[in-house]
């Protein structure tokens, strides 16, 4: 009977049979976990004496860790069906965790190991164990049977999948045995397989490199906004050049907002733009933020598309920039267009650091510091002079 739990009967924490099992599992070097409790009754009438079960609910952590103080060798026998494959599935992930060995005895569509061992006998089922599977074989083999393989698009959906699997692999010929398992049982060329296998973990790379340059990017940015926070009066007038806002964010400027539109329109841009601009130019927090997952994705090859931005950033405020900027059309994607207004934002993080350098001055007193304001100043000096050139040669190229 499937009874209820109690405060000294959790179904979690427990295992069906173990009592019976426990002493039996040294013996045979191996558990065999099936769903039911019929199936432990059946098998075990059958000769199998080291058959366990979980209470009714799907394996847990818990009865795991449980298992791997009698054994670390694992035989999942779970129903022949899609839910067996998919509660198979489970489990196997959940052994894997505990550190424990795990292979699936593949039992035919349809069938339990209850009915199978009364339908075909007690040698029939042993074979099932002795031929078990690893986990890797199991996955494969589920996808490649489950997969719609007679259309195009199944069948890549389905080698998609694969390769996301191969992928997880380490051992690199443990990896190329089955890429070349898999390709027969696909029927096609290993070499496409692998050409495959190789454009995902290069794309793969490029994705965690990219990522990890937005947080460390979002971290650094934090920093420098603690250190130097603008003043009242200052956060007012940011948002003055040009245009007000369209954006909906508060105290975007129009310049970063169309230049950051331009490039999310228009993403042919990026490349121009990628050599003279960097996240940092732009001055509102949320658009540096924003043009740090843009230039993440360009690096990433992932810019098909506008809307591939979503995937590098979970930031709710970037998020909501990025689609106001998509739903605005720009009447100015030319690359001239572009290259004004990123210059223009030189101009403005300029005017922004004359603006800071003010203040440290009106802080420092009667008496300044000389030494750390002479170093800002020079900075600032050696900057207004590049982008001057820039923008002077530019303009001579344009006439």
């Amino acid at each position: 009977l499937n009874s209820p739990e109690t405060p000294l009967f959790s179904k979690g924490n427990n295992l069906y049979g173990l009592e019976l099992a426990r002493a039996n599992l040294r013996k045979h070097g191996h558990a065999v976990i099936v769903e039911g409790f019929m199936d432990v009754i059946g098998l075990y009438e059958a000769g199998f004496d080291n058959v366990v079960a979980a209470l009714g609910t799907a394996l847990t952590e818990n009865q795991a860790r449980l298992l791997k103080r009698f054994t670390k060798d694992v035989v999942i026998a779970f129903d022949g069906d899609a839910a067996g494959e998919i509660a198979t599935w489970r489990g196997l992930e959940i052994l894997r965790n505990q550190g424990l060995k795990v292979k699936v005895a593949q039992l035919p569509d349809g069938e339990d190991p209850d009915s199978f061992v009364r339908r075909f006998g007690s040698e029939a089922f042993q074979d099932l164990l002795t031929g078990a599977v690893g986990l890797t074989e199991f996955k494969l083999g589920t996808l490649i049977r489950r997969g719609d393989l007679a259309s195009i698009d199944g069948k890549m959906e389905t080698i998609g999948r694969i390769i996301t699997i191969l992928a997880e692999i380490n051992s690199p010929i443990e990896q190329s045995e089955y890429l070349e398992w898999t390709a027969q049982q696909l029927d096609i060329r290993a070499d496409l397989l692998a050409a495959e296998l190789h454009a995902h973990t290069q794309k793969t790379s490029l994705e965690n490199r990219a990522r990890h340059r937005i947080a460390t990017g979002s971290n650094n940015r934090k920093g420098r906004s603690a250190r130097r926070a603008p003043s009242r009066s200052a956060a007012s007038k940011q948002g003055t050049p040009g245009r007000p806002p369209r954006a909906g964010i508060q105290g975007l400027s129009a310049i970063e907002g169309t230049l950051l539109r331009l490039l999310l329109n228009e993403r042919y841009l990026m490349e121009r733009v990628a050599g003279v601009l960097e996240p940092g130019d732009f001055i509102h927090p949320v658009a540096q933020k924003a043009a740090e997952v843009l230039f993440a994705c360009q690096e990433a090859g992932h810019l098909n598309t506008a809307t591939a931005v979503f995937d590098f950033t979970e930031d709710p405020a970037v998020q909501r920039l990025v689609a106001n900027l998509l739903d605005q059309k720009s009447s100015l994607p030319l690359p001239q267009t572009c290259m004004h207004y990123v210059r223009r934002l030189q101009v403005m993080q300029l005017r922004e650091g004359l603006r800071r350098f003010e203040e440290q001055v009106e802080e420092a007193g009667p008496r300044p510091s000389k030494e750390n304001l002479s170093v800002e100043l020079d900075r600032l000096l050696i900057r207004f002079r590049q982008v001057r050139e820039e923008i002077i040669r530019e303009f001579s190229v344009s006439q």
